[in-house]
């Protein structure tokens, strides 16, 4: 069953990070087709929609059920 908490991020665009990962780390969007990605470093994505960034990372956290599935 599903608590009903709500996060709200501020100054998502602060975040940081170590090491060379803006440079290396690359996100994938989610069209379902194989192949062919197209892959965005994650220094263009932090620069355009850093609020994305901190939601791709605390989905990546969820266990993959239906409980981490309902909005």
């Amino acid at each position: 069953m599903n608590g009903g908490d709500c996060v709200i991020v501020v100054n998502a665009e602060r975040v940081g990070l170590t090491g060379r990962k803006l440079d290396q780390k690359a996100v994938l969007p989610p069209h379902g087709y194989m192949g062919h990605e197209r892959f965005t470093p994650l220094k263009t994505l932090l620069a355009k929609h850093p609020e994305r960034v901190i939601e791709k990372a605390v989905w990546g956290m969820l266990p993959k059920t239906t409980l981490s599935r309902q909005k």
